[in-house]
């Protein structure tokens, strides 16, 4: 499921964002609760190797604080597979990078996206990550963190971003509902100067490469028809996981405090 750097390349310049360079961006601040290493962290290591050789890279973690945040490698290093004996476990297709910012998130309680990398591609392999193995908390802070950046900084992923979205995430996934709202958008609002790389002749190649991308785009024009197109980087709780039918965990704000 996970995506290649060459599939998250930036076009048509070198930013992956129309609208935006390559910026800092908002992030996250820890949560206010500190880890307490004696009970949380324990002293068992697990080691998970990312990727495949020779570009692959092996991480050891706190086993009892990895398995007391997801029910998949609990069950994983704690049950009755393979990885339980050996305590290892190898993730060929998952994205080292990606992995990197979730290994910081689960010490730390905050997305940190590195410094030099354009933050929109980095979190978008984050999401996939955690949708892929049912870290619902990290998939709404990865969202939330990604549609605040999007928000603040005017921008609008490129094509090839919303292509690899949709590669590496199921049907239903809040990831490709949060794209295709945005491919409307632009399409709606194709006036504006800065989105001038959207036109027609640059949209339908992707389209047809992305045939899920386009039959989310005729829904949605179906379910809108008459109403004024609303800017979908400002929801924030529409694109979390848990149902519309349930009080949502964050108060109905973003699943991020703040960010500085």
């Amino acid at each position: 499921m996970s995506s290649s750097p060459s599939t998250m390349s930036a076009a048509p310049a070198s930013s992956s964002l129309v609208g935006a360079g390559n910026t800092k961006g908002t992030q996250p601040k820890p949560d206010s609760q500190d880890i307490s290493f004696a009970d949380d962290l324990g002293n068992e290591i697990v080691l998970i190797t990312i990727g495949v050789a020779p570009n692959q890279e092996i991480f050891p973690i706190h086993k009892t604080l990895l398995c007391s945040r997801s029910t998949f490698f609990d069950r994983m290093f704690n049950g009755g597979f393979r990885e339980a004996s050996t305590q290892s476990a190898s993730l060929p297709e998952d994205n080292i990078d990606a992995f990197k910012v979730y290994v910081t998130w689960l010490y730390r309680n905050i997305i940190e996206v590195p410094k030099k990398a354009p933050i929109a591609p980095v979190l978008i392999r984050l999401f996939a990550f955690a949708e892929k193995y049912c870290l619902e908390e990290l998939v709404d802070n990865t969202m939330d963190y990604l549609v605040g950046h999007l928000h603040d900084k005017n921008a609008i992923p490129w094509l090839d971003l919303m292509v690899s979205s949709y590669a590496s995430t199921h049907t239903k996934s809040k990831l490709r509902i949060l794209m295709s709202r945005i491919n409307l958008y632009v399409a709606l609002r194709y006036t504006d100067a800065k989105w001038e790389a959207f036109n027609t002749d640059t949209v339908i190649p992707f389209l047809i490469r992305c045939p899920d991308l386009t039959t989310d785009m005729f829904r949605l024009i179906k379910g809108s028809s008459g109403k004024k197109a609303v800017d979908p980087r400002s929801f924030s709780c529409e694109y979390h996981q848990h149902s519309s039918t349930k009080p949502c965990p964050y108060g109905g704000k973003s699943s991020v405090d703040s960010r500085g």
